[in-house]
């Protein structure tokens, strides 16, 4: 067995060269590359069957007929292989080129020997069905009437900032016009890149009912989206992470007092009115639903209504109220303080270089935090799939968001 996988480790090195060769010289492969490269992956597919067929009787059954010549055509067939064996021709191909569209069971698999890295995907009897984990809702792409900005290039991206306006003067007859001048300043975007990484074995492969490649995919981009929400919230402006709006300098802050109160959630929606700021949302804990929906006007009447035209919104003196869990709810001195955030999603920027974007390689290197090394993918028989996603966060007005602070839970 050891010395089949060391064979077959040896067949794809020396295909992959070919392929290396033809990608550093732009050009395709000639005829004879193309026939000693299809040799030799023949080659490392039959020895891939024996080392797999411990795993999936299924994957004992190679792409050639009894007189060992290529099966081709079915509906079944993909490239003159069977859709569903995994192949090392059709995953070096989509390595090498990056197109993975007819390579998806070749992305899949973690690690099949470890249940939390994956191996609950293996089932007797699959039901087709994933229970994912509770996590917090996004917030930042439901903000009604936030910036957004595409900056191309990778450089930063400068906004202009009016400081201070010009003056208008009543005037009797005759009287000269006191000059007045605006006055401008400018904030700064910058690239702020966040990354997650999986190494992904093909052990699993055999045994994941096709449910690892989407599940690995969902993963990543749900990492990134909630690691992107965080920053946008409460990033420190420290360690490549973002200056999240909690952090800006100059918003309002409006110290609740312990108990939330009628009277101090109208205080902060009128700080952010009396600054000629409109109010597009209210951002909170989840937690702080029960504590608002607890609060009466005058007139009895709950100030926490829920939107009646069938959308599931709750809406606190008329505005949307975002709830996420991003929010925290365990801040002061006892542990049991949160925040709520009245917001001008206008006075938001979001600036996105790059939207979260998927790549593989089987021959780089990772760093194993249990091991406390280097683990090469390719000599570990090992994918690994990265995703990386380039953004910032800023304020355009500071006084377009007040923060209620101190609110016991």
């Amino acid at each position: 067995m050891q010395a089949t996988k060391k064979q077959r480790d040896e067949l794809l090195a020396e295909a992959r060269q070919i392929l290396d060769k033809a990608e550093a010289e732009k050009r395709d492969l000639t005829p004879g590359e193309e026939n000693k490269f299809n040799s030799l992956m023949e080659k490392a597919d039959m020895c891939n069957n024996y080392i797999r067929q411990s795993f999936d009787p299924r994957m004992t059954q190679g792409p050639f007929d009894d007189d060992n010549t290529l099966r081709r055509g079915g509906n079944n067939m993909q490239f003159g292989e069977p859709k569903d064996k995994f192949s090392f021709r059709r995953a070096i191909r989509a390595l090498v080129t990056g197109d993975w569209r007819n390579a998806e069971l070749e992305q899949r698999g973690m690690m099949a020997a470890s249940d939390v890295a994956g191996g609950y995907l293996v089932s007797d009897s699959a039901a087709g069905e994933l229970i994912g984990m509770l996590v917090p809702q996004l917030i930042f792409a439901r903000i009604p009437g936030i910036r957004r900005y595409n900056p191309a290039g990778t450089g930063g991206l400068p906004l202009p900032k009016k400081t201070s306006r010009s003056t208008a003067y009543w005037l009797s007859e005759s009287q000269e016009i006191s000059a007045s001048n605006p006055e401008f300043g400018q904030i700064r975007l910058s690239p702020h890149k966040l990354g997650a990484l999986i190494p992904v074995s093909n052990e699993l492969l055999a045994d994941s009912s096709g449910a690892g490649e989407q599940v690995i995919r969902d993963d990543l981009t749900e990492a990134l989206s909630l690691a992107a929400d965080a920053g946008y919230l409460r990033g420190q402006g420290a360690a490549s992470e973002p200056l999240g709006i909690r952090n800006w300098q100059g918003i309002t802050e409006i110290a609740s007092g312990g108990a939330v109160s009628t009277d101090k959630i109208t205080d902060c929606l009128i700080a952010v009115q009396a600054e000629n700021a409109n109010p597009t949302c209210w951002i909170a804990n989840p937690r702080t639903k029960g504590t608002l929906l607890k609060l009466k006007d005058g007139n009895g009447r709950p100030i926490l209504i829920s939107d009646l035209t069938g959308s599931p919104v709750d809406r606190l003196y008329g505005l949307p109220v975002l709830y996420s869990s991003i929010v925290p709810a365990g801040l002061g001195a006892g542990g049991d303080e949160t925040e709520l955030y009245c917001i001008d999603g206008a006075q938001i920027a979001l600036a996105i270089w790059q939207e979260i974007t998927l790549a593989a390689s089987d021959s780089a290197s990772f760093w194993d935090e249990a091991k406390g090394k280097a683990v090469s993918a390719f000599a570990s028989d090992q994918t690994l799939i990265r995703a990386i996603i380039r953004t910032d966060v800023a304020v355009r007005q500071e006084k377009g968001i007040c923060v209620l602070t101190g609110i016991v839970v």
